[in-house]
């Protein structure tokens, strides 16, 4: 499950077309935050969720489902 989710923040800032630290601007946390979920190393909190699903204006429930298999 984390892995989706860090997975999903990884997709979401490339899609809005955002640096690491742009990113972390944004969510209010630090560019190595960013960088340790990407890698995988950190695991948000579900507070931390939260806070990312609503500064994002993303439902949290789309940040912890599993993306659509492709054919």
């Amino acid at each position: 499950m984390i892995k989706i989710v860090t997975l999903k923040l990884k997709q979401i800032r490339k899609r809005k077309r955002l640096t690491q630290i742009e990113f972390a601007n944004l969510l209010g946390v630090s560019q190595c935050y960013v960088t340790l979920l990407e890698s995988g190393k950190r695991t948000p909190s579900m507070s931390m969720l939260e806070q990312f699903s609503e500064k994002l204006g993303i439902p949290i429930e789309k940040l912890l489902s599993k993306p659509p298999k492709r054919n």
